[in-house]
């Protein structure tokens, strides 16, 4: 027997640009901030004179707990309190 297929067909697929709006307008909508980290996301977010992340994305899901600070401060992350970006958005 065959697993249905789950994946739309290709003319039916949301387009990246539908998500990140659909996604904006959730956190808007319940008073939270996004991660926005695609370039043209980033661009259109800082338009809107929300703060974005600077640089490429960092996977930190895909970095072991044990592995994490190294990592960090291999990469020149810097962890931050997310309470002032949360107000930047709520503004």
């Amino acid at each position: 027997m065959r697993r249905p297929r789950l994946a739309l067909p290709r003319r039916r697929r949301p387009r990246r640009a539908d998500i990140l709006h659909l996604a904006t307008a959730l956190a808007e909508e319940y008073g939270l901030a996004a991660r926005v980290w695609l370039d043209d996301g980033r661009r259109k977010t800082r338009e809107q004179g929300k703060p974005v992340v600077d640089n490429a994305f960092l996977d930190s899901y895909s970095i072991g707990l044990d592995d994490k600070a190294g990592t960090y401060d291999h990469e020149g992350v810097t962890v931050i309190d997310y309470r002032p970006l949360q107000q930047a958005w709520n503004a």
